[in-house]
């Protein structure tokens, strides 16, 4: 399974071009036209089905669920179900520009990079690795 920095890194990948970005639905094909976000021909993303296409269009996983809590997290929302999350970064998404949700990924990649770093020092400090996940 891929960690959460890797989903979202993925995912900020995945819309980095203005054209690769929409707004109104997961994902699109070449011709505009809907598809599933995990699609061979997805080629355009909202930011969640950025993230659901890392994770092989299954919201359900523990990575794609913490990403768009992550995401959700620099909006300053926390403790909240993962279908709360997602509709909230969803709305998000559909209310702001490119820019600002390329800023939106790059806040929570570099809080995830600071989690990492943290995890890492309390596993190597060799405190139970409960307090470490």
């Amino acid at each position: 399974m891929k960690s959460i920095l890797e989903v979202l890194t993925e995912a900020r990948t995945r819309i980095t071009e203005p054209g690769t970005w929409i707004v109104g639905y997961l994902a699109k094909d070449q011709f505009g036209m809907p598809v599933n976000s995990a699609s061979r021909g997805a080629d355009s993303f909202c930011a969640l089905g950025a993230v659901f296409a890392g994770t092989g269009g299954d919201w359900n996983t523990s990575s794609a669920t913490e990403a768009i809590r992550a995401l959700a997290r620099v909006l300053g929302v926390s403790d909240m179900d993962a279908l709360v999350a997602a509709a909230t970064i969803a709305r998000w998404n559909n209310s702001h520009s490119h820019e600002e949700v390329l800023a939106l990924f790059d806040q929570a990649i570099e809080r995830e990079r600071e989690c990492e770093i943290v995890r890492a020092e309390v596993i190597a400090s060799g405190a139970p690795y409960e307090l470490a996940a």
